[in-house]
């Protein structure tokens, strides 16, 4: 493992003398952040696929103990050559927040961290449920002068406080200086709420954060940004609650500290930065370009291989009167990532899609729900639920089911309007699955969305199943399938 410079001085100091640290050293968790090449946009909903293709870290643990939390709090790391993408996923049932200006205390509140930290200082970032900030630049004492720090305009001494941890008093580096005043350049923040803050009269779900640090603000920390493949930054990561219960401190961290105190670098996770793209890691090919193996259908004859493509074809001489399926045996699945091109012609209003989370039926039918797609139609594709609801979400709509099965509808702004997309060509669908949460996107756009919690008609897992509906004639073809189990689900 390549070591970028600038935590050279945090890893010889750690490996080359005995441990004087209160983490366990066989703890501290590595992590590698992936590349990303979409662009984000930090509104605080984590609903770019490039965030559900991230890993998350396990979810968090008691800061002094190392026990599991009362809570579920976890966090995902991605980058690309403009910024450090930073996403907070935080249960919270009974959301609170006081703090509302800028360098609040709002470490009173409940709230997350983020700590960078460079070879002679370290970045301090507190953001609450408001989406209020507290941020400092910490720098260690004997690093003031030698490390240029003393002659720029917002660390002038008198600006300076000295600080020397909160738990943790005897760091082997001694004091630190904050720059309590100092602003991260450029950094972005937001934040989304599921449920309402400072009312427990109801249980919320939580909130979730999303960050953007650009690369030329870390300047500070290091010249030799943004990373390359196989550079490691110490980051640290969490959540602080004011209520308590028995054996936990309410305090909740990635790897833990084994005190109260967030300001040791030692005890950083250590991200490694990967320059693979984080939306193709993990997907395994369900065809081969070639042949039908791992595939079945009831009718093979209406199926074929064609320039590479699993092709589906109705022709005059061979009419079809009933939908035909070509079924991937790979079992069920649950939640998962499916990408794969497709495109159709027919005479006339072609209707055609795939099957996934469904189910075969005794007549070799398949019921569920599906991607669907028709020509000569201003939506083109939607969300669907065959043999059952219909219609889950068109083009451009966001349907969330309640329990009693009630949707509640809205739009989304990315997909209104004209289609950017022909069916007739070559398109790019993905799919997301991920409990009751179903996100179509076309060509990197977000197209339709379902979040189905409803009991009777949600399907939690089903097969996968290309689709040749029966008409006219008509040409259909899906390549480049790509699956990613996000869980395992027994068949």
């Amino acid at each position: 493992m390549k070591y970028a410079w600038f935590v050279s001085l945090i890893a010889s100091t750690a490996f080359a003398t005995p441990w004087k640290f209160p983490c366990p050293e066989g703890e501290i968790a590595r992590y590698d952040a992936l590349r990303t090449r979409e662009s984000i946009v930090v509104d605080g909903r984590l609903d770019e696929a490039v965030w559900s293709a991230a890993p998350r870290s396990p979810k968090f643990v008691d800061i002094i103990s190392g026990k599991p939390a009362i809570h579920d709090t976890q966090a995902a790391v991605v980058w690309d050559e403009e910024n450090l993408y930073v996403g907070f996923w935080i249960q919270e049932p009974l959301m609170q927040a006081k703090y509302t200006n800028h360098n609040d205390p709002i470490y009173y509140d409940n709230d997350v961290e983020v700590f960078i930290a460079g070879e002679d200082a370290y970045y301090e970032f507190e953001v609450n449920a408001f989406n209020t900030v507290y941020e400092a630049f910490m720098i260690w004492k004997d690093a003031y002068e030698t490390g240029g720090f003393s002659g720029l305009p917002e660390f002038q001494r008198n600006k300076m406080k000295p600080f020397n941890g909160v738990g943790f008093k005897t760091h082997p580096r001694g004091e630190r200086l904050g720059a309590f005043e100092w602003i991260f350049p450029g950094k972005k923040t937001a934040v989304a709420i599921d449920g309402t803050v400072n009312d427990h009269k109801d249980r919320d779900g939580g909130w979730t954060v999303e960050l953007a640090f650009p690369w030329k603000g870390m300047a500070l920390l290091s010249k030799a940004l943004p990373p390359r493949q196989g550079d490691v930054l110490r980051m640290d990561f969490s959540r602080f609650n004011t209520y308590k219960a028995k054996d936990d401190s309410g305090g909740w961290v990635w790897t833990r500290h084994g005190i109260w105190d967030s300001h040791i670098p030692e005890c950083f996770v250590q991200v490694r930065f990967d320059t693979n793209d984080v939306r193709e890691t993990g997907f395994v090919s369900l065809f081969d370009g070639k042949s039908l193996n791992g595939w079945n259908a009831p009718d093979p004859s209406y199926w074929s291989i064609e320039e590479g493509a699993i092709t589906g074809r109705i022709t005059k001489e061979h009419p079809c009167t009933t939908n035909q399926y070509l079924v991937w045996l790979g079992g069920n699945l649950g939640d998962f990532e499916l990408k794969l091109k497709s495109r159709v012609t027919g005479e006339g209003g072609i209707n055609n899609g795939f099957q996934f989370r469904s189910r075969v039926m005794a007549d070799r039918d398949v019921a569920g729900y599906q991607v669907d797609n028709n020509l000569k139609t201003d939506w083109l594709v939607r969300l669907y639920d065959e043999h059952g609801r219909h219609t889950l979400a068109w083009r451009g709509q966001r349907t969330m089911f309640d329990r009693d099965g009630k949707a509640t509808h809205s739009k989304i702004e990315e997909a209104q309007g004209p289609a950017a997309f022909r069916l007739e060509d070559w398109h790019d669908y993905h799919l997301i699955c991920e409990g009751p949460r179903l996100t179509l996107r076309v060509n990197d756009r977000l197209m339709a969305e379902v979040i189905d919690n409803d009991p009777l008609h949600a399907d939690a897992a089903g097969v996968l199943a290309l689709q040749l509906h029966s008409g006219p004639s008509t040409l259909v073809q899906f390549k480049d399938i790509r699956l990613k189990k996000l869980r395992r689900v027994a068949d």
